[in-house]
């Protein structure tokens, strides 16, 4: 080869035995090499381009322009499912092409079958004089009515191993070419390499978005946990009061409810946005997923039929069993929606090895040993269009007013902050796969409870620090531990604190305080100074926003307890009594 690559093409369009025919003559106006035709691509690919979409399209056109074919597509491994699936195509507009790339986009390949997999088997280009006269294409039923004919298919590379391929199609019959054949070769890396630098700009274009969605959200949640704490408060106050008529007792029902459906939002927010505070331990999900058993049975469904396989001596993961459970039970709930007329849901528990290489490769995930947990289904799919945007809150392809959106958003902050990641594969019409990755650990097991214990209010005639800077709120948790027995002295700041903790601190027995204040001393600080002062002081720092713990390992705080915004009334008068008595922290 000369260096020389295929100048470009001008497109006739004619008629040719009642079908539309495409075909391109080569012109001598310029010619271009392959490595300048990728690069002189990736020079046209403006930064405000933003999707992957729409530049791979472009791609694709300029190949197809240069190198003289109608019709380009391009074909990436789904390391999921390990099948090839089709990801962007390109063709001048005709309703004969759209049929067939409609097809192509709803197929899927295993290596060694069809064009494609034989292209990803083999790692080499392979050339169809005639594809419709080819038993290897499996699309050949389609071509005639597309007025196509020759076909070529050549690998895509990166660090040495196929990660796709690209097929192009003719409206004539196309006899070997060594030329054209040499110059796909030499593309084959230049692509891939440039696939590479694509997918690497959308990742992080969806990092940057998720992390500012995430800020925005737990911004937010953080701010709307005061006020509902103050709303659950007042009304379960008022809820236990005697002589109230019964329109106005249901009536504060329904507005309990709602704050605590509100509350429920708010911790879908901070979980999505890692903002939540969550309590590690060494945890094996075999048992976290077998807690679950008994419920899932009414969860899913009679026409659901629930099939398990978890693998023996399973590695343990540092992880939060409550969010584990919330992130298993959205997926299944999201798997069972899926499945409005009954199929099969399949949950799999494995040991995952991720080399250096493959670590490279996946989008959010790295090398070393991890757990994986597979959550199958045989539903509708998730459209192509929609599989980026299923992470974001709020985004919901449901029917409204049966989904929030946020659940699948919750599943992936709480296991990104737990330091994994999550995969997503889906066919249309066949079903969908989640796949989690968690780090394992090598520290011991610790028991999961199975039921919360029976715990009775009791009060005390203690003096408690109350330091908190929203009035409302102050309020009700004064009122609530008067009620209760408690002498409370109350301070809106840390200075302020301080200067209460100066005239009464030998009377002081719990300190009870926000994590952020106004002044900018924490809740921390405050305690660890007065705790240097009064080693027996007893405290209970309080926040609904993880952010404010950012570097503190909670379990490490000897005789601090914490106490997560929104909380009830009397899941603040337990954490206290337990405080109080030394007993094990909420």
């Amino acid at each position: 080869m000369d260096g020389r690559g295929i100048g470009p093409a001008n497109l006739k369009i004619g008629k040719k035995g009642g079908t539309r025919h495409f075909s391109r003559e080569r012109t001598s106006a310029s010619w271009i090499s392959p490595g300048r035709l990728t690069q002189s691509q990736c020079r046209r690919t403006s930064p405000s381009v933003s999707t992957l979409e729409e530049t791979t399209r472009r791609l694709l056109k300029v190949i197809c322009e240069h190198l003289v074919w109608d019709v380009g597509e391009l074909w990436l491994v789904d390391k999921v499912a390990k099948v090839l699936r089709c990801v962007e195509v390109w063709h001048p507009p005709s309703p004969e092409f759209t049929e067939f790339m409609t097809l192509s986009k709803q197929m899927t390949f295993a290596r060694g079958l069809g064009l494609p997999g034989r292209v990803w088997e083999t790692g080499r280009p392979l050339w169809l004089r005639d594809a419709t006269q080819e038993t290897i294409f499996q699309r050949r039923p389609m071509v005639p009515r597309a007025g196509l004919r020759g076909a070529i298919g050549f690998p895509v590379r990166h660090r040495g191993e196929v990660v796709g391929m690209m097929e192009f199609f003719s409206g004539r019959i196309r006899e070997p070419d060594t030329e054209l054949l040499r110059m796909f070769a030499i593309l084959t890396d230049e692509v891939g390499l440039f696939l590479n630098r694509l997918q690497l700009e959308e990742q992080l274009r969806q990092a940057q978005k998720m992390e500012a969605i995430g800020q925005l959200a737990g911004g937010m949640a953080h701010d709307f946990n005061n006020i509902l704490t103050v709303i659950q408060g007042y009304t379960q106050t008022l809820l236990v009061k005697e002589d109230q008529d019964k329109e106005t007792v249901e009536g504060l029902k329904q507005t309990y409810l709602a704050a605590e459906r509100a509350g429920s939002l708010t911790r879908q927010l901070l979980a999505f946005s890692r903002k939540q505070v969550i309590r590690l331990e060494p945890l094996n999900l075999n048992d976290v997923i077998g807690n679950l058993a008994p419920m899932l049975g009414r969860l899913i469904g009679e026409d659901v039929t629930l099939r398990s396989s978890f693998a023996p001596r399973l590695p343990l993961v540092q992880a939060d069993a409550g969010q584990m459970e919330q992130v298993l039970m959205n997926l299944i709930v999201n798997a069972r929606d899926a499945m409005p007329k009954g199929g099969e849901l399949f949950i799999t528990t494995e040991r995952v090895t991720v080399s250096e290489a493959e670590g490279r490769q996946e989008r959010e995930g790295r090398a070393g040993e991890f757990v994986g947990v597979s959550v199958r289904d045989t539903g509708c799919g998730i459209a192509p269009e929609n599989v980026q945007h299923i992470f974001e809150p709020f985004f919901t392809t449901k029917d409204a007013g049966k989904g929030t959106g946020l659940g699948l958003a919750t599943a992936y902050g709480i296991v990104k902050q737990h330091q994994g990641w999550i995969k997503v594969a889906s066919q249309i019409g066949e079903g969908t796969t989640f796949q989690i990755f968690l780090p394992t650990t090598a520290a011991p097991a610790k028991a999961l409870k199975t039921t919360p214990s029976e715990r009775k209010l009791r009060g005390g005639t203690e003096t408690i620090l109350l330091v908190e800077d929203e009035l409302a709120l102050r309020r009700l948790i004064v009122n609530l531990l008067q009620r209760f027995g408690y002498t409370v002295l109350e301070a809106t700041s840390g200075a302020k604190a301080l200067d209460v903790w100066r005239q009464q601190g030998r009377n002081i027995d719990l300190l009870l305080t926000d994590m952020v204040m106004p002044d900018g001393v924490t809740g921390q600080e405050l305690a660890e100074k007065l705790k240097a002062e009064n080693p027996r002081l007893k405290v209970i720092l309080s926040s609904g926003y993880s952010a404010d713990f950012t570097g503190t390992d909670l379990a490490s705080l000897k005789g601090i307890f914490f106490l997560q915004k929104p909380y009830h009334p009397q899941q603040l008068v337990q954490t206290i009594r337990e405080c109080l008595d030394g007993g094990a922290k909420a």
